[in-house]
């Protein structure tokens, strides 16, 4: 019951064709890398540190987005300061 509610609730906020489209492509990207995790990687070392290093570079994404926006922000107060 509470999953449904928390869908109703992305829903009302996300459109429904922009909403599947982000979780199939998420998806997609995980499967990928899982097959190739799981498949084609020589050695459980080797699978370790490419996992890592994907991990590593989606947090590094993930706490980077907010900062861009704070960049953005800091840039337009900069420009309406000196346009006075």
């Amino acid at each position: 019951m509470l999953s449904g509610k928390l869908f109703h609730i992305i829903c009302s906020f996300i459109s429904q064709k922009h909403l599947t489209q982000r979780l199939t492509l998420s998806f997609v990207g995980v499967c990928s890398l899982l097959t190739y995790i799981k498949y084609y990687a020589g050695d459980y070392d080797t699978a370790v540190f490419h996992l890592g290093f994907v991990a590593s570079g989606f947090t590094i994404a993930v706490y980077g987005s907010p900062l861009a926006t704070v960049v953005r922000v800091h840039y337009m107060f900069i420009l309406k300061l000196f346009s006075d």
